[in-house]
């Protein structure tokens, strides 16, 4: 049953930053360990000295099985160009732990926003409104119009130089396809 699975959030980095340790809720908070390194340099501090202080702070590596499929949908979705490592690490855990879980996503990233969606799992942004639809993306070059499934890594089109950009092909206001 839903309603006796346990409420657990899933920070980003900006989570982090923003101060979601330091909110006084009951419920448990987890952070991949990518999350703790990006939390490390941006604050030039060990991490592992605040998170003594938080006793419902976890950090835990997602299952490699869980990226696979993380990465999967985000090429389905045009957002793989637009995740990070880090990125790919929260929606993997939060994927991980919704099995037995009430997960909620903390970011404030459009793409993760966007995955989590596609995945079915709860967001919430801490700054940012938040996306109002899923939307699957497609790039292609403005000159030629070639399709890709991601942008090059310069952003320019390899056969007639033009600059690639996406757009979106498909959106889903109510989360649900």
């Amino acid at each position: 049953m839903q309603s006796n699975r346990k409420r657990v959030y899933v920070l980003d980095t900006s989570a982090v930053l923003a101060g979601m340790l330091s909110t006084g809720t009951s419920e448990d908070m987890y952070a991949t360990p990518l999350v703790i390194a990006e939390v490390n340099k941006k604050l030039d501090k060990d991490i592992s000295r605040i998170s003594l202080n938080f006793t419902n702070l976890y950090v835990q590596e997602p299952s490699l099985e869980t990226i696979k499929k993380i990465i999967e949908k985000a090429q389905i979705f045009g957002e793989i160009g637009n995740l990070s490592a880090t990125d790919i690490s929260i929606l993997a855990l939060g994927l991980d732990l919704s099995h037995s879980n009430n997960v909620e996503i903390i970011s404030d990233d459009y793409s993760i926003q966007n995955i989590a969606s596609a995945l079915g799992l709860k967001y919430s942004s801490i700054v940012n409104k938040g996306i109002e639809s899923t939307i699957k993306w497609e790039y292609y070059c403005k000159g030629c119009r070639k399709r890709f499934t991601v942008a090059t890594k310069n952003g320019l089109c390899p056969i007639c130089g033009s600059e690639i950009v996406r757009k979106p092909v498909e959106k889903f206001s109510n989360r649900k396809f």
